[in-house]
Formats: C-alpha cells, sequence, structure tokens
C-alpha cells in the first residue's frame, strides 16, 4: 500500500516537472528578437533612425494607437464569441447577418486606425525618412498573408 502511494506521488512529480520545464521553455525561455527590438514600434524606430524628439511624439503615438486596437480587438473578440453562440440556435438568419456586419465594420476599423496610424508617422518624419516610411509600408503590405521567404507575385504592367 506505501509503495503504491508512493510511485503515484513520483508519477505526479514527474508530471509537474515536465509540466513546468514547458512553462519555462515556452514562456519564459524565448529568444529574444535580433537586435534586441521589441516589436514593431522599435523596428519603424531603427528604420526611419528617429531623432530624441521624434521618437518621444512616435512613443505617444505608439501607446495611443496600441489602446486603439486593444479596444478594436476586445470588440472583435466579443463580437465573434455572440456569433459563435448562436450555433444552437433555431432561426437566426437575420442576428447573424447583424453580427457579421458588425464584425465587418470592425475589420474597416482596423484598417483605418491603422492607416492614421501610419499618416501620423508621417508626419513627424523628415522627407528622406518619408520615403523610407513608404518602402517599408510597401515591403509589408506585399508580404502581408504570404509564407514568409516568398517573392511577391509580378505586377501587371499596364
Amino acid at each position: 500500500m506505501v509503495m503504491k502511494k508512493n510511485t503515484i506521488l513520483y508519477i505526479l512529480l514527474a508530471f509537474l516537472i515536465i509540466a513546468n520545464g514547458f512553462f519555462l521553455v515556452n514562456y519564459l525561455g524565448r529568444p529574444g528578437k535580433p537586435d534586441g527590438q521589441k516589436g514593431p514600434g522599435d523596428f519603424i524606430v531603427k528604420e526611419l533612425n528617429f531623432d530624441a524628439s521624434q521618437m518621444e511624439r512616435f512613443h505617444l503615438l505608439n501607446e495611443d494607437h496600441r489602446l486603439k486596437m486593444k479596444a478594436v480587438f476586445e470588440n472583435e473578440r466579443h463580437l465573434k464569441d455572440e456569433l459563435f453562440n448562436k450555433i444552437s440556435e433555431k432561426s437566426m438568419d437575420e442576428t447573424i447577418d447583424s453580427i457579421t456586419t458588425l464584425i465587418g465594420n470592425n475589420a474597416k476599423l482596423k484598417d483605418v486606425t491603422t492607416f492614421y496610424f501610419f499618416k501620423n508617422i508621417e508626419k513627424i518624419c523628415n522627407d528622406q525618412q518619408k520615403k523610407q516610411l513608404d518602402k517599408l509600408i510597401n515591403g509589408a503590405l506585399r508580404r502581408e498573408g504570404r509564407p514568409s521567404g516568398n517573392p511577391p507575385p509580378p505586377r501587371k504592367q499596364h
């Protein structure tokens, strides 16, 4: 009887050690981004070579943008939860249409918010930085939705 209790405890202990190891590796042990970058904002600051004044203004813009986008994503999650909670209902065509329209409006809001974020970044750039920002944005748009490493499709000539 004592042997069975110890075996169960050893199995439980081994499971907890493995679970903790998994947690440490996956959540705490992830390697940092190259060049100490913390995210897209740091990439933009580095690529555009902002001076101290521009960086300060950029960080204010970035924080405001993050808060706006957080609200938009929370709204999207709420709407999608509402949509998929309707699966078991019998008569729902109007409700589904209404919710999916709101989800579409939310997607539009994401794009508009992001557009004006970059428009505001452009306002703090000098002429050379504006050209570099255009290159960054256009490069990101060409890569969006494709696996990394795949070249963009050739552009059609008119």
